[in-house]
Parts: structure tokens; C-alpha cells; sequence
């Protein structure tokens, strides 16, 4: 082999070598939104399973092992408003109009403004009957603290139960 033909050989595998440096990076970046529902959703179930089971001894014990989870998580789903999969109708029923509405084929944003509290909806259409509907939603407080992300979730609450 000439000295030519080995230098861009030699160049090629070092870029591949270098670029998969960064790939643990990448990996563990999309593996972590996986992983923050699943543990929500355990929680919420551990949370449920000691009352159910609160006549048996067994029951008694993870009650008493679950108690400091237990102001938690009672707390949680009561603030937690129930928007995903309503229609259009069905948001501006609970909601009102969105302060603002963004087109981003193939869906949409809305965005609900009070106070210091953000409400954005993602709305993507149903394959089969073509009507927008909520995927997600995404509460967000202007001071980014958990405190006033609490108050901006039971603003949006009140806001619901009042219509």
C-alpha cells in the first residue's frame, strides 16, 4: 500500500473513532424523558396500592413504608387537569380562547397566558377523523420554580372547575 492511499484511510477511521466519542452522550440525553413518566407512574400506583390493601397486615406495613410518599402524591393527581385527547371545542369549553395559536404542520400550538403562568397545548390531528386534538401540555411559571409551577397548575384548575 503507497503512502497516499494510506493517509485518507488512516484520517477516515479517526473521524469515525472521534464521532462515536459523542454518542453516549446522545444516548443517555433520550433515554432520560423515558425514564421521568415511568417513575411518575409508578409512584402514582405504589401510592394507590396501600389503600387498597389497608384491611391486611400486609397492607398496614407498605402503608406505613409509603406514608412520607403519601402527601405527595394525593396532591398530584388533583392538580393535574385533565386536557389530553380533548378536541378543539372541548379545550376552548374548559380554557377559553388561547391568547395565542401557532401552525406547526402537521399540528398546532395554543398557548393560554395568566399572570406569571404559561399554558402551552399541543394539539396534532386524529388520523382517522382529521379533528385536532390534545397530545400534550406543558404548564410553565415565569419564575421557573416548582413553587410557582404548583401555583400555575392550580390556577389552571380553578380556571377549569369555574366554566
Amino acid at each position: 500500500m503507497s503512502l497516499g492511499r494510506l493517509v485518507p484511510m488512516l484520517l477516515g477511521a479517526s473521524c469515525l473513532m472521534l464521532s462515536a466519542c459523542g454518542l453516549p452522550d446522545l444516548l443517555n440525553q433520550s433515554s432520560r424523558p423515558a425514564v421521568k413518566p415511568a417513575s411518575t407512574r409508578t409512584a402514582a400506583a405504589a401510592a394507590r396500592k396501600p389503600h387498597a390493601e389497608s384491611g391486611s397486615a400486609a397492607g398496614q406495613s407498605s402503608a406505613s413504608s409509603a406514608s412520607p410518599k403519601e402527601p405527595e402524591s394525593p396532591s398530584a393527581p388533583a392538580a393535574r387537569p385533565q386536557l389530553i385527547g380533548l378536541g378543539e371545542e372541548e379545550v376552548r369549553a374548559k380554557l377559553g380562547a388561547p391568547t395565542t395559536e401557532e401552525e406547526r404542520p402537521p399540528g398546532k400550538i395554543w398557548r393560554y397566558r395568566r399572570g406569571g403562568c404559561t399554558v402551552n397545548l399541543s394539539l396534532y390531528p386524529d388520523v382517522q377523523t382529521r379533528k385536532f386534538g390534545t397530545l400534550t401540555y406543558e404548564v410553565k411559571s415565569d419564575d421557573d420554580t416548582d413553587e410557582g409551577k404548583r401555583n400555575c397548575l392550580a390556577d389552571l384548575q380553578s380556571r377549569i372547575q369555574a366554566r
